[in-house]
């Protein structure tokens, strides 16, 4: 009995010392089981988390994919296979699949996340069986020789057109010489497109390009809204030689110029069949001018020098665009200067003439206009109208066409902030290109 209740001691103690290992065995399966479950989703998880951090974009290359990629702190290395074999000749126009030899080369693209992006693409040479020429690879999105793709080019050149080539190329890393290559070559093909726009209204002004008088010549489009020309001199033989080169002239059926002799001659000349058309904002600042001169002839007087002070902005400004105080105060200044009201009355009555739509009804308040000057008594204002006397058709021929420089003035302003946003330009061919493409619509 002994020896049995001592066995049996021993046999439950093995039995309870078995069961326990084995739970704990158990337990241990089940503990890697439910891990090996969960690592799938914890794997899930974290993709899922990358893909809640990154974006996938198309190259949008054709016949390009992409084998591989490295990511750098500044740059993003791309490197593509091409996706056929084979190309067609361009002698004999044969598809061919025999390379002849090939290389990588190092291209750049658009930038990504203000990381610069190179290209690792193939470059290939085919055998034509059929003629025996060897010949390279055409690429769509590739020029020639190139070392940067079509699309970054043209990203270069709508960022030089918007600031200067300087800060482009401080900005991209990037030549000067380079630079202004892409510039200019991008530019010609955006120029020779605009060529193919038909123009049938012209107009022609000046700008200053230094102080000391230089003008030069800048004819626009206002149908089109663009700049078509810039030439370094306002003379008659410069205008004739352009107005020569244009072609279908007898669809142009008006020019808007200023009162300068040679504009007139040379489009007479060119261009008979047009209408020449004096600006109308041109005659009103000629206006202006004569009342803001006799204004400085009085104010001359001592005596006068400080009744007159500050009545430069009440006299030249447009009467509707007052409020009810400043007109009152230009009522004070008339009153106390009564010289003056008349010549203020002469140019208010010349900007209401343009307001007329009929053209005899315009012709016969013009007349009365300069048949008032004439007898002002204001030297300024009797030499106006003998002016106005000497254009009055091509005044008046605005009641007809109803065109303006309008644009081309304002293409003017705009020539200035190219020209100090360069800090001036000493190469007018830069110039001219310049000013050709960021006043083109």
């Amino acid at each position: 009995m002994g020896c049995q209740g001592i066995f049996s001691k021993h046999f439950l103690q093995w039995q309870a010392v078995s069961a326990f290992r084995w739970s704990r065995c158990f337990w241990n399966k089940i503990r890697m089981i439910r891990i090996m479950q969960v690592a799938p989703s914890i794997k899930g998880v974290e993709y899922q988390r990358m893909q809640r951090h990154s974006i996938t974009i198309k190259l949008d290359l054709p016949q390009q994919a992409v084998a591989h990629t490295e990511e750098y702190q500044d740059e993003l290395m791309v490197l593509l296979q091409p996706e056929v074999s084979y190309a067609v000749c361009p002698e004999c126009s044969k598809v061919t699949g025999s390379p002849h030899d090939w290389w990588r080369q190092k291209v750049r693209d658009l930038p990504i996340m203000d990381k610069k992006v190179y290209l690792i693409a193939t470059k290939r040479r085919f055998k034509c069986h059929s003629c025996q020429v060897v010949f390279m690879e055409s690429l769509e999105w590739l020029r020639p020789y190139a070392r940067m793709t079509k699309r970054y080019e043209q990203y270069l050149y709508k960022k030089m057109n918007s600031s200067t080539v300087v800060d482009c190329c401080s900005k991209e890393n990037i030549g000067y010489s380079q630079a202004l290559g892409i510039f200019k070559k991008s530019a010609a093909i955006e120029l020779e497109e605009h060529r193919k726009d038909k123009v049938t209204s012209l107009g022609i002004d000046e700008f200053a390009r230094k102080k000391q008088r230089k003008y030069d010549m800048i004819v626009t489009d206002p149908v089109n809204r663009r700049v078509l020309e810039v030439m370094p001199d306002r003379n008659r033989g410069t205008l004739e030689e352009y107005l020569k080169g244009l072609e279908d002239k007898k669809d142009i059926k008006s020019v808007s110029i200023d009162m300068w002799r040679p504009y007139k001659n040379a489009v007479k000349k060119i261009l008979p069949e047009a209408t020449i058309v004096i600006d109308k904002f041109h005659v009103i600042k000629v206006a202006s001018d004569a009342l803001d001169s006799h204004r400085r002839q009085l104010q001359r007087d001592k005596e006068r020098k400080k009744k007159l002070k500050g009545g430069r902005f009440l006299l030249l400004r447009n009467l509707e665009d007052f409020d009810e105080e400043k007109r009152d105060k230009l009522s004070i200044y008339l009153q106390d200067n009564p010289d003056l009201g008349l010549g203020y009355y002469l140019k208010e009555e010349l900007r209401s003439l343009y307001r007329v739509t009929d053209r005899d009804y315009a012709r016969d308040l013009f007349r009365r206009w300069c048949l008032l000057a004439d007898h002002s008594g204001i030297r300024q204002f009797t030499e106006t109208a003998a002016t106005f006397k000497r254009w009055e058709e091509y005044i008046l021929n605005y009641f007809t066409f109803q065109v303006t420089n309008a644009f081309t003035e304002g293409s003017n302003n705009k020539i200035k902030l190219i020209k100090r946003r360069g800090y001036g330009y000493s190469n007018f061919s830069n110039f001219r290109q310049r000013i050709l493409t960021e006043c083109a619509a």
